[in-house]
């Protein structure tokens, strides 16, 4: 199984946990993408079978990010 991990980070930290989340996925046995939200495109998203989105947040609101891929 493939697996984009996407991250939108200022300071560092989102991106810090992004890459944890691909050594504990990869250590699973699956295949990892990780990349910056503002780096991903629709021929990104066809070629994994799962995506997981980390995002800054403050006041228990996650912060807009420039590349946002998640629309509702």
């Amino acid at each position: 199984m493939r697996v984009l991990v996407t991250f939108g980070s200022r300071m560092g930290g989102t991106a810090g946990i992004a890459g944890q989340i691909d050594e504990v996925l990869r250590r699973a046995g699956l295949e990892v993408v990780l990349l910056p939200a503002k780096a991903v495109r629709s021929a990104t998203l066809a070629d994994v079978d799962a995506a997981v989105r980390t995002a800054a947040m403050q006041a228990s609101q996650p912060l807009p990010e420039p590349g946002d891929v998640v629309q509702s």
